[in-house]
């Protein structure tokens, strides 16, 4: 299978890097500074206070940049392959080892790490007795069982079972997991013929549209990245050249909706802005992939985008565990105020856990390719 981002120019793809790597951060310190830190009303902040408030205020709008990075690179990636009699077969290898060579280890060890901070700590106000109420994903009483465990595995959370332990953020992936499964289907429906077969696979479609509540909006976002992957493989093939200005131009939309759903939350409800803000990234996603003839260069700053981007998934899949953990042991009866000694204690705390994510990537995520080779050798 041809990957779409292996037809990128080397600075298309390295763009791509530091937006998903800087995605991942986003969701992550969000989560760490929400946990640690009262909320933005109780704390009297100066002008470096309010910028890392509003820096760390950005995890949602990450969760959308990430679907539609995904609709056009694995769903893009679709698209780009011929069909063949192991197309499916390739697509699904690839896709479950993309998924279980992450969180496999990061479900066993959101086990080990909420025993240790209950061990450790104790239940009675933190949060894993659900009384650290309004840090980061509100009131939290983690869950564990083994049906909970086999639920998030065959990502059923949060609706059919709920998330393992306080890894509260693998709700985004269960929407991620089905959209691998309900594109190819969708595929299956428009080129495939016969009635029976086409009412098969449109139960990958129906189903998580039940179980999931907003699993059509966000399917829908997804789809914007793959509508760029299509429009791009047409834009290749008519060697259409995109001029830098309009490099430039096309991301303004999209830091303006940025900025409004992070300032104006309050005032912007239902999902308008998750969609405006995935059509205003899908169309600065799609002039950067189509960049000008003398912006094809790899960065020289291109390594440690690579190297982020390769470390992602692993921090968002285990980092809410140790920001919980990090929560038991600086916080008890109420979140710190921000104070120069405050946020040096959290950028402690910061860089021990992305030291742990990244030595962990090593593992995961730098052996998917390996595990992937594996598999296909036995199947």
């Amino acid at each position: 299978m041809v990957s779409t981002e292996r037809r990128l120019t080397p600075f298309a793809s390295s763009a791509l890097d530091g937006i998903r790597g800087a995605a991942a951060l986003a969701v992550y310190l969000g989560h760490l500074r929400a946990s640690l830190f009262v909320d933005a009303q109780e704390a009297h902040l100066g002008i470096v206070g309010k910028m890392i408030y509003y820096a760390t205020g950005l995890g949602h709008q990450a969760v959308v940049v990430f679907f539609v990075l995904s609709g056009f690179l694995v769903g893009g990636s679709l698209l780009r392959t011929e069909p063949e009699p192991g197309r499916w077969r390739a697509y699904a290898l690839a896709r479950a080892t993309r998924l279980y060579v992450v969180l496999l280890p990061a479900l066993v060890l959101t086990l080990i790490i909420d025993y240790l901070g209950e061990v450790t700590f104790g239940k009675a106000g933190t949060i894993y007795g659900g009384e650290m109420h309004g840090a980061a994903l509100g009131s939290l009483q983690p869950a564990t069982s083994t049906t909970i465990f086999f639920g998030n595995l065959l990502f059923l959370q949060p609706r059919l079972v709920p998330f393992l332990g306080t890894n509260s953020p693998l709700w985004s992936l269960s929407y991620e997991a089905w959209f691998y499964a309900a594109f190819p289907a969708l595929c299956i429906i428009w080129q495939e013929k016969g009635w029976l077969h086409r009412a098969s696979v449109l139960g990958l479609i129906i189903f998580p549209s039940f179980v999931f509540s907003q699993f059509g909006m966000y399917f829908s976002i997804w789809l914007f990245g793959v509508a760029v992957a299509w429009l791009h493989q047409r834009r290749r093939r008519q060697q259409i050249q995109l001029r830098r200005p309009l490099l430039v131009g096309a991301w303004l939309p999209f830091l303006f909706s940025l900025h409004a759903s992070r300032v104006h939350a309050r005032w912007i409800e239902g999902w308008y802005p998750d969609v405006v803000l995935g059509l205003t990234f899908a169309a600065g996603v799609f002039v950067l992939v189509g960049a000008p003839s003398d912006l094809q260069a790899r960065p020289r700053f291109a390594r440690p985008l690579q190297s982020l981007a390769a470390m992602s998934f692993t921090l968002y899949c285990i980092h809410f565990p140790c920001v919980a953990l990090a929560q038991a042991w600086l916080v008890r009866s109420h979140r710190m105020i921000p104070t120069p000694g405050t946020f040096g204690k959290a950028a402690l705390v910061a860089s021990g856990i992305f030291v742990f994510a990244y030595l962990l990537a090593r593992f995961t995520e730098g052996n998917t390719g390996r595990v992937k080779r594996r598999l296909a050798q036995l199947f």
